[in-house]
């Protein structure tokens, strides 16, 4: 036996166990960051999600729901696992143990990240990797997506399975970090059972624990995403074109695929461009904070004497700017024209399409208090 493995569904294959619980889909269903009595609780499988989107929701941006015909696909596969589970004990001589268990590893006193582990496993043989205990991650997959699951290296190219999932499952990689990284899996390895939706056809795939990010990785990865958010300040790049995003609203089109805008129902459309204004406001505002903030210091530095002074620290040294000027009264005296009269005949204006942004909320209390004060 290798560590690649299928088998086709029998007839009478059909989904055995139990069928997840309300409260276990409720839970894979919520936000990939959430709040509950001040603690702050990390998804295993949203780790590898949007930096940006993970910093969003970290400081409480209202999230959205995926579309529905995306939430029946994702519950749906959820359904199959206890199918998966029974076939790795009939088909592949697999005993398990701990089905769906919660894994928490605490990061502090505040933070912590969570995950359900779809089983542990042992070949009976002990021909699979060893015969060393497993985390088993099942999966569903359409037909086509089940090529690419075929593409993915045996068990003894550890940097080819790694940058395979970096590049397909991104997310399975963070994810497969985090549950072997909890106290109790940290002597196991892991593996990817995947079952074809179409044929019913299940193949396992065996992976070393050293091919997942290490938990110094991991709290690494947490802690700067807990630092960004205690800014208060949300980053304007998307460091992945990640999509169906909670905060998609937010999503940077500079960045990666550029969604098409259209494409997107009303309700995200309209959030969206309540968030772009709103962060144009700000900019705007805090613009023009800085450059007066900026003269003010720029005037205390030559009125105490610091041009051309240093410190260990600082240096202010004297420079001097040049800009384009039109000598109006030079060009008037040459046509023995008055500089309005030059300024008429060559000044030229150009126009530049822009756009202002007002906050309505803000003139509709503005409007109602001169009303009031009329009154």
């Amino acid at each position: 036996m290798t560590d690649a493995h299928d088998a086709v569904l029998d007839d009478d294959a059909v989904l055995g166990g139990a069928v997840p619980s309300d409260d276990l889909l409720d839970a894979l269903n919520r936000p990939s960051v959430y709040v509950r009595d001040g603690v702050a609780f990390y998804r295993a499988s949203s780790l590898g999600r949007c930096t940006k989107a993970l910093i969003a929701q970290r400081q409480e941006y209202t999230t959205m729901d995926p579309p529905a015909d995306m939430r029946q696909r994702w519950d749906e596969g959820h359904l199959h696992e206890p199918d998966i589970l029974r076939r790795l004990v009939t088909q592949f001589d697999f005993a398990i143990r701990n089905p769906q268990a919660e894994i928490a590893i605490r990061l502090g006193t505040g933070v912590v990240v969570l995950g359900h582990v779809d089983t542990l496993a042992v070949h009976g043989p002990g021909t699979f990797m060893g015969g060393r205990e497993l985390v088993v991650d099942a999966k569903t997959a359409a037909s086509s997506a089940m090529k690419t699951w075929r593409t993915f290296p045996g068990s003894d190219d550890v940097a080819g399975q790694r940058e395979w999932l970096m590049k397909h499952y991104y997310g399975y990689w963070w994810q497969g970090g985090v549950y072997l990284a909890a106290p109790e899996h940290r002597d196991m390895d892991y593996a990817f059972a995947v079952k074809d939706k179409e044929s019913g056809q299940i193949e396992v795939w065996g992976v070393h624990r050293e091919v997942f990010p290490t938990m110094g990785m991991i709290v690494k990865r947490v802690m700067d995403i807990e630092k960004e958010a205690a800014t208060g300040v949300l980053p304007i790049a998307c460091d992945i074109d990640d999509y169906p995003c909670p905060v998609f609203y937010l999503h940077d089109q500079s960045a990666g695929r550029r969604p098409k805008t259209e494409k997107l129902s009303d309700e995200v459309k309209a959030r969206r461009q309540e968030v772009l204004g709103a962060r144009y406001r700000d900019l705007k505002d805090r613009e023009a904070a800085t450059k007066r903030e900026l003269g003010e210091v720029r005037a205390q530095i030559v009125e105490e004497g610091f041009v051309g002074t240093k410190t260990d620290d600082f240096t202010i040294s004297p420079t001097t700017s040049t800009s384009v000027v039109t000598d109006w009264l030079s060009i008037a005296h040459t046509l023995g024209l008055t500089v309005d009269e030059a300024k008429a005949k060559f000044q030229r204006k150009a126009k530049t399409d822009t756009f202002r942004v007002t906050d309505n909320r803000q003139k509709a209390m503005d409007d109602k208090a001169a009303a009031m004060r009329v009154e």
